[in-house]
């Protein structure tokens, strides 16, 4: 028989009962609470992470396109060791030419050899061996007025010829209607100074290749000679005339003076007019 509580016991007994209800309740509501909070702070750790790591991708993106562009606005084109201009202007074109090289145009600008059209010729020297010659003609450093005398390296020459077009005739041209002719059939330039060059001892012409310069489309041959000096040719044409360059040098000296001479090349530019 379970025992009889006093009035009093009995309200102290549900007193205590409905505090432990309420400290329970509160108890699990505060687990909840952490509980939730962990789970709520791991996510956005998580998120913090990863927001983290997204700056850091960009930053060495931008980075690593900073750097790529700054190389590309250094980086040198191999050929493109051009210091001085020599403007042929009687021929309609300009050459650069790479330090160390010097430029020998015909007397007064006119052609070297008028039969072959060599209007140019181009070499590098030996800045050791350069000499000075006076006015007077003293080979003194110390005279008045020295001028150099830049002693060619034996072996290397780079040539330019300059071919006028057989029969061609200036168009007509009004105010209103500006006729421009088209440039001379590039191929049929090619077989002409194919056949110029051959006259000069130069056999075994491979099949020619496109060079495409900065200002012009060239064809490029090569070719040896009988002493076994080896040799290049690029034949660009206009309308009213075809350009032909060749270098030459010997097998010994050929590879080392090849990349200034593209540099040449890679660089010459025909005038402003379309004939």
């Amino acid at each position: 028989m379970p025992a009889q509580l006093y009035p009093d016991e009995e309200r102290r007994a549900a007193n205590r009962f409905s505090m432990e209800n309420v400290q329970g309740t509160s108890n699990k509501t505060s687990n909840d609470d952490h509980g939730g909070n962990g789970k709520n702070g791991k996510k956005k750790s998580r998120v913090k992470y990863i927001v983290i790591a997204c700056i850091l991708l960009l930053i060495a993106l931008f980075v690593f396109i900073l750097a790529m562009w700054a190389k590309s606005g250094t980086e040198e084109d191999p050929y493109d060791d051009v210091k001085d201009v020599y403007s042929a202007s009687r021929f309609f074109c300009r050459l650069k030419y790479p330090n160390k090289w010097e430029i020998v145009p015909g007397e007064n600008g006119f052609y070297i050899d008028s039969e072959t059209g060599l209007f140019l010729k181009a070499y590098p020297y030996d800045e050791e061996a350069v000499v000075y010659e006076s006015e007077a003609g003293s080979q003194n450093p110390a005279s008045a007025t020295p001028e150099p005398i830049k002693i060619p390296i034996e072996g290397v020459l780079f040539s330019a010829y300059y071919k006028e077009i057989d029969g061609f005739e200036w168009p007509e041209s009004t105010a209103e209607t500006a006729v421009t002719p088209a440039p001379y059939d590039l191929d049929e330039a090619g077989g002409k100074a194919k056949e110029m060059i051959e006259g000069m001892g130069a056999k075994d012409l491979t099949s020619p290749e496109k060079f495409a310069g900065k200002h012009c489309t060239f064809l490029r041959y090569k070719y040896v000679k009988e002493d076994g000096t080896k040799g290049e040719m690029f034949v660009c044409s206009r309308a009213m005339a075809y350009y032909i360059f060749t270098y030459e040098a010997t097998e010994e000296q050929f590879n080392a003076y090849e990349t200034p001479m593209l540099s040449m090349v890679n660089n010459i530019e025909l005038s402003v007019f379309k004939y």
